[in-house]
């Protein structure tokens, strides 16, 4: 081969090394491209879940509170108790309906609700989000909170396909009973009197040697102290009153039950005592130094050493 012919022949190679270079530095710039956007989107998504979780959790906490709301406004338009009130509390937050008709402080704020308008602000970003509510549980391990527990599989993805989410998830929320109306107080007066859930500051400080002075104060304003021999309110809200660990109790007044027209009954005041009809007049005591012609105590569930009254009480 000539020398021309060498010179066409390197010239060849080295323009075919030079392509091969550019193609591979291409792809690898492409790659890392890909990889960083990829990235990105994934740590994107990450963040939407943890945010998602903390907005459930507000989500819940709000409707739970309207559900409550919706049940208390159920028993005071219809004088009845709840059936079953945590299958209709179960209703207002997932249906918005409260014994199957529309509850109208539930419109447009379900969980439902919540996960529709969730989806339309995540399509904004170009992703994709499914919330599905497999399980909602209501209970009470606290006198003064109702718990609204829910499970629900969320699936996110992107329209790139770049990452995909499939995951269980369990959020809870306790929504604050207090400042609610007692239900069993709307119910058994017939709305006549009513009572809102006011924590007593008093509990455990009732009674000073023969000074009741506490003790009159916290019948005047029937505040709250838990009793696991008490229902709580989720029993109140269907008339159950039978005990709970998460219970609480008040004292009924029974001079507003006069001034609102009610005839009075001669039994204690211990709320769920006083609304029940069994006869414990056996074991039931006036109090030195209080409303001895109508206040009266029994000594079931030490009631006499809860109210520090034991050497003040007789028949």
């Amino acid at each position: 081969m000539n020398r021309r012919g060498i010179f066409y022949s390197l010239t060849a190679i080295i323009l075919l090394l030079f392509l091969v270079y550019a193609v591979q530095t291409s792809t690898r710039y492409t790659y890392q491209q890909e990889m960083f956007v990829a990235k990105n989107r994934v740590q994107a998504m990450n963040t939407l879940l943890n945010d998602l979780e903390r907005d459930m959790q507000r989500a819940i906490y709000i409707t739970g509170f309207r559900a409550l709301l919706s049940a208390q406004q159920e028993m005071v338009t219809t004088g009845q108790f709840l059936n079953d009130s945590r299958s209709e509390l179960a209703s207002a937050f997932l249906n918005g309906t409260m014994d199957g008709q529309v509850a109208p402080l539930m419109n447009d704020s379900t969980l439902v609700n919540w996960t529709s308008r969730m989806r339309t602000e995540v399509e904004k970003l170009r992703l994709n989000l499914t919330i599905t509510v497999t399980q909602l549980n209501i209970s009470q391990e606290s006198p003064w909170d109702v718990t609204f527990t829910v499970t629900s599989i969320v699936n996110l993805t992107d329209d790139l396909n770049t990452a995909h989410w499939n995951a269980t998830l369990t959020v809870s929320s306790q929504v604050p009973i207090t400042d609610f109306e007692d239900p069993f107080y709307v119910v058994y007066t017939e709305g006549k009197v009513t009572n809102t859930i006011r924590l007593s500051p008093y509990d455990g400080d009732f009674v000073s040697g023969s000074n009741t002075s506490n003790l009159r104060s916290h019948v005047n304003e029937s505040y709250y102290i838990p009793s696991a021999s008490a229902p709580d309110f989720l029993h109140r809200l269907e008339g159950n009153l039978s005990n709970s660990t998460a219970g609480m109790e008040s004292m009924v007044n029974l001079v507003e039950f006069q001034d609102a027209g009610l005839s009075v009954q001669d039994r204690s005041a211990v709320d769920y005592i006083y609304f029940d009809t069994i006869d414990l007049s056996a074991v039931t005591f006036k109090i030195n130094g209080t409303y001895e012609s109508w206040l009266r105590i029994d000594n079931t569930s030490d009631h006499l050493i809860v109210y520090q009254v034991e050497s003040l009480a007789y028949q």
